[in-house]
Formats: C-alpha cells, structure tokens, sequence
C-alpha cells in the first residue's frame, strides 16, 4: 500500500537524471514523462512482481552488466516492502544474476526460460508467481521481422529465448507491464509509433514492437531500474535504493560471475561503456533526489 502522497517535480527530476546523456543514443524524443511516477504507484499496488532481464552479448556468450543490476536493485527495494518478487532471464545471465542477488542479499525467484520454450513457460510462470505487475530491463525484443536484435544488429533469438511472450500473455490477462531500454530493440518499446523510431541506428531493423503499458527510456537500462526502486521507496517514505559502495559490490558479483560490458563487450567494471564512477554518480543523485523529498514530506 502507498504510504506517502507524491511531489509533483518528483518523478521529472528522477527522469533528468536518468536520461542525463540520452541524446546520444538517439532516444531524446522516446518520452513519457509520466511514465516512472504512474509505474512505480502501479507496482507498489502489486502483491507479486515479475522482472525480466538478461541481453545476451553474442560475441562473448556472456550476459551484459546493464540489466542485472537494476533488477536486483528493483527486487531489493520491493522485498523490503514484502512483496513476492521472480526474476526471468536465460542461461547466459542465470548465472550473473544469482550472483546479484546473493551479494545484495535479495531473497526473490530466478527462473531460466529455455529457447524452444518460451510460449508454454511464459504461461505457467505467470499462472505460478501470479504477477500483478510485470517489468522488463534491459531484455532484447521481437522486431516487425519477427527476430530479436542487438544494437549492432546481430540477430540474437538463434541462440536465446524470446521472453515477449510473458508481456504478450500479461496483456491477454490484464497484468500490467512497464519496459525499461536504452536502445529500442528492448521488451515494450512497441509502446512507440512512426517517426521518432528514425533517429535510432538500425531503428527500422532492431525496434521491438512488443508494447508496454509504461515506458521508461533511460541512457543505461541499470538506471531506470535504479529510478523505480527510488521512486517506490519514496512513494512508501523510505529510502530503498541501496548506496554506492552496495552498487559496486553487486557489480564486483557479476563481473566475476562472467558479465560483460555490452559496448566494450569486455569482463571489466564498466556499464555500456560508462566508467564505474559515472555509474555511481547516479545512485548517488537519486538518493540524494529522495532524501530532500522525505526531508520535505
């Protein structure tokens, strides 16, 4: 239950922040700005959250950084409120992931989809966990070719499952689902139409149709996962994102567990390309953003 009303200007400056850089992806005109605020009230409504997450880096068969660290900061934050929370990802970030979550010592679900078998087990992991709330982080989606893609536009779903068949089964039942991507060819991107998908390198190619309820598009997908467990924790009147020196931990976690930087594509502390300080940076100003609310309120 929400325990605290909502500054206005909330929300916008946790936007700000998150999309600090956007430009360079192309994405500056890819805006709800709604979108985070409406979210987080949706999901503090849930009893059960499903997040999926995990972007297979071809070249090193590895599972990216960007990803699984604003999951398990977003599974963190709601297992503090009680909340039943599962992760879904693949084998390629099963492993990172597990490794998340034992570090920042979350206790929700991991489940591992199987390519061949999303349809059927995107069906019973619904019917399992009963989401009420369904997000997605940083998890490549089906184009209007029916491949999913990469930003360099490799083809990804010869080698990993296609998990917009859980976004596709909660519209059927009426779960809501909020998508969180830097790119374009991520899970809920299909909530844009026409003209502003040009701007993106290989926008026409790589754009994931599969819409979303809520749409959050961030410079790193990481810090739209921060943003929500921010904003949540405001939401109830607390401060639940956890502090920088747990970030690099959780980070240390799954760079040792074989995760890669998705730019780079290299085994190194670093976040699509950004340094482990610039990364920091932002858990730093959106805990700061939180504390001069709850100072306010």
């Amino acid at each position: 239950m929400t325990g605290v009303g909502m500054k206005k200007d909330l929300g916008h400056e946790m936007n700000s922040t998150i999309r600090k850089g956007i430009e360079k992806r192309g994405l500056e005109d890819i805006f709800f700005p709604e979108d985070l605020e409406l979210s987080a009230r949706s999901i503090d409504k849930a009893d059960s959250v499903m997040i999926i997450t995990g972007f297979c880096v071809k070249s090193a068969m590895a599972g990216e950084t960007d990803g699984p660290l604003g999951a398990v900061s977003l599974a963190g934050a709601l297992r503090s409120l009680g909340k039943k929370v599962v992760i879904v990802t693949d084998e390629f970030s099963l492993g990172i992931i597990n490794a998340g979550l034992e570090e920042r010592r979350v206790g929700a679900s991991l489940e591992s989809v199987r390519k061949g078998e999303e349809s059927i087990l995107s069906k019973t992991l619904i019917d399992k966990y009963k989401p009420d709330h369904i997000v997605s982080i940083e998890r490549t989606g089906r184009s209007s070719d029916g491949n999913s893609y990469s930003m360099r536009g490799e083809i990804l779903n010869d080698i990993i499952p296609q998990l917009d068949d859980l976004f596709i089964e909660a519209g059927k039942r009426g779960i809501a689902t909020t998508a969180v991507g830097d790119g374009g060819n991520e899970i809920g991107m299909g909530k844009v139409k026409g003209q502003k998908r040009r701007k993106i390198y290989l926008g026409e190619t790589i754009w994931c149709e599969t819409p979303s309820d809520y749409l959050i598009a961030a410079s790193v997908s990481n810090w739209g996962g921060h943003a929500l467990a921010a904003c949540i924790g405001a939401l109830n009147g607390r401060l639940l994102l956890h502090d920088r020196e747990k970030e690099k931990d959780v980070l240390r976690s799954i760079v040792d567990a074989g995760s890669v930087d998705g730019c780079t594509r290299k085994n190194e502390m670093t976040v699509d390309g950004l340094s482990l300080e610039k990364n920091l940076e932002i858990i730093d100003e959106l805990r700061r953003i939180v504390k001069e609310y709850l100072q306010e309120i």
